[in-house]
């Protein structure tokens, strides 16, 4: 597809890519900042780390092992 495009398409579709990516990064800030923001960033942390945490064989670690 790039190929069968001129320099000039080429140029224009990645300025409209990056304006895109820019938009979607950017323009989210003010939500992230919130009140609102922060307590679901809380939540989604907790919930990833419930995730992760359940994921983990309890029974890798040989209990006998640990040296106090």
């Amino acid at each position: 597809m790039l190929k069968e495009m001129t320099i000039k398409e080429v140029l224009g579709l990645t300025s409209m890519e990056l304006s895109y990516a820019f938009d979607e990064m950017y323009t989210k800030t003010i939500v992230n900042y919130s009140h609102v923001g922060v307590i679901l960033r809380v939540i989604c942390s907790s919930e990833t780390a419930q995730v992760g945490f359940a994921s983990c064989p309890s029974h890798s670690h040989n209990k006998e092992k640990i040296v106090a």
